[in-house]
Order: structure tokens, then sequence, then C-alpha cells
């Protein structure tokens, strides 16, 4: 709910309020002990201090939510969003090399997203009547 919060005046054009409210909230996650809530915090700070060219502090915050992404490692992380922030910050900087490995590594983690998985359910029944279809000889299945 916190982040609810913060998005506010990001998105209102102050963002200074935002910069004070998501460091506050950084504080008070970690000293709960919330990594998921904290990635967040992490990753919307991250973002809006690459919208402010601010890239060395961006960088920073982005890297701690990648710490955290990797480590949780879970159906809830969606890891590709801080890597792509990545890949801008290292852009921005002149490391294309390393923007394009940020890049790939967000396209790679897409692709083996958990979320994927949870969709498959849905469309077992389609998948498993267009199989059988296929194996009785059926083109167009």
């Amino acid at each position: 709910m916190l982040c609810l919060v913060i998005e506010i005046p990001q998105s209102s054009g102050r963002p200074g309020e935002a910069e004070r409210w998501y460091l506050r909230a950084i504080e008070i996650l970690y000293q709960l002990g919330n990594p998921k809530a904290l990635d967040v915090s992490y990753s919307n700070l991250a973002a809006l201090y690459l919208s402010q060219g601010r890239l060395e502090e961006a960088e920073r915050y982005a890297r701690q939510a990648a710490e955290i992404e990797e480590a949780l490692a879970d159906a809830s992380t969606k890891p590709w969003k801080i890597y792509d922030i990545l890949a801008e910050i290292a852009q921005a900087q002149g490391r294309t090399d390393e923007a394009a490995g940020w890049h790939q590594k967000a396209q790679e983690s897409y692709a083996t997203y958990a979320g994927a998985a949870e969709q498959l359910p849905q469309w077992a029944q389609f998948f498993i009547v267009a199989v059988t279809a296929a194996a009785q000889g059926n083109q167009a299945a």
C-alpha cells in the first residue's frame, strides 16, 4: 500500500516529494524485513532517478532491486523490468555492451517468467484438443 501513496507525487510532477516518500519507505521496509516491498521501492526510486538523469543513484538502487529479484526468484518477481532499467542506465552512460547484456537478460527472464505457467491452465483444454486433432490427421490443427 505504501507504494500506491508514493506514486501520486511522482505522477503529478512532484518528483522531490516522491523521492522523500521512496527513501522513507525504503527505511521502514528495511527495518520490517519486507524484501518484496523493498524491491518495489528500490525499483521505483531507480526509475525516478533515471527519469531525472541521476544515473549513478539510479544504478545503485536498480542493482539493489536486481539483487532482491534474483534472491526471491519466485512467481511474484518480474526481473525483466529492473534489467530494462539497468540497460537504460548503461546505455545513457555509453556502456553499450553492458546495455545489450542487460537487454538480453531482460528478454530471457521474461521468456521464462512463471506467470506464463499460470496462464497455461486457461489454454490447456484448447491445446489438448488441437494436439489430439493434429494427431488424428487434421492439417488445420
